[in-house]
């Protein structure tokens, strides 16, 4: 379990700290799962918090989502709930730094640094970093939620596919529907929100 140094007077845990695992210990995706929704904790993300071998990750063909924010979100749950073992090792052996300009600390992000992925939400959004990332935050999240339910339709697991539904979609669908807040809508998530209506 790592800890993310985002600058020095504000650190970012590994969500797993919230499993409260207090020993080494192996689990398996019901086990996160029901603990997820027996905790309530109803968002999840894996990259840079511990090892996976690559071979397993080549063999389930999973990969980053490209030209969007929070990948770690989609790849971490799906990573987990295909997994047969998930070994817990509940100390901090490193801390993961923010480089500057990634699409998780755009605050303070130059004009010339903006990925082209982002460049025409920036201009729809009269060049304004702040509306620009919490307007990419919430299409990322939608993107996030398609792919989810593309996989759910294709892996057959009952009993893992609700359990992933119940832990994660609420928090999903919740910020994804923030694009109400927007006045403006250049990704035309508004016009792709029917299927989400089926998870409420």
């Amino acid at each position: 379990i790592g800890k993310i140094e985002i600058d020095k007077y504000n650190d970012w845990y590994s969500p797993l700290k919230n499993y409260f695992y207090k020993k080494a210990q192996i689990i398996t995706p019901y086990t996160w799962l029901n603990d997820s929704i027996k905790l309530n904790i109803k968002g999840f993300y894996f990259v840079w918090l511990g090892m996976i071998d690559f071979k397993y990750l080549k063999s389930i063909k999973l990969k980053f989502i490209n030209s969007i924010m929070h990948q770690d979100h989609h790849f971490g749950m799906l990573l987990f709930v295909q997994a047969k073992y998930i070994y817990i090792y509940p100390k901090s052996l490193h801390i993961y730094r923010l480089r500057d300009n990634s699409t998780i600390n755009m605050h303070n992000i130059k004009k010339q640094d903006i990925p082209p992925y982002i460049y025409n939400i920036f201009v729809s959004f009269n060049e304004n970093m702040y509306l620009t990332r919490e307007y990419f935050s919430v299409f990322s999240m939608h993107i996030i939620l398609i792919e989810c339910v593309k996989f759910l339709n294709k892996y057959n697991n009952e009993v893992l596919n609700s359990l992933f539904k119940k832990a994660f979609f609420e928090l999903l669908i919740v910020k994804i529907f923030r694009i109400f807040n927007f006045n403006k809508d250049p990704k035309n998530i508004k016009k792709n929100m029917k299927y989400i209506y089926r998870y409420k």
